[in-house]
């Protein structure tokens, strides 16, 4: 997934998220990423919880190569309530 995500400037983000009993205790279910070139990938959050996590873990690349990146362009549906913390 890394590599064809690779100098990709555009990424179309959507997830799904279990609220649970308040928002405070919710936690993302599925993390979907898409490319330009129509390349879809679901991302089963809960079965990569601790890579998700770990120093060098797929969540950490992405958040610094893609998310935190103000280079790439990151579409979100506006259905997604997207929270600040």
């Amino acid at each position: 997934m890394m590599s064809s995500l690779s100098g990709s400037k555009t990424l179309f983000i959507n997830f799904k998220q279990w609220l649970g009993d308040s928002i405070h205790s919710s936690f993302i279910c599925w993390l979907i990423i898409g490319t330009k070139d129509g390349t879809l990938y679901v991302i089963d959050s809960i079965k990569m919880r601790s890579n998700l996590r770990q120093a060098k873990g797929i969540g950490r690349i992405l958040d610094k190569e893609y998310f935190s990146n103000i280079q790439v362009l990151k579409v979100i549906p506006s259905d997604i309530d997207v929270l600040a913390v």
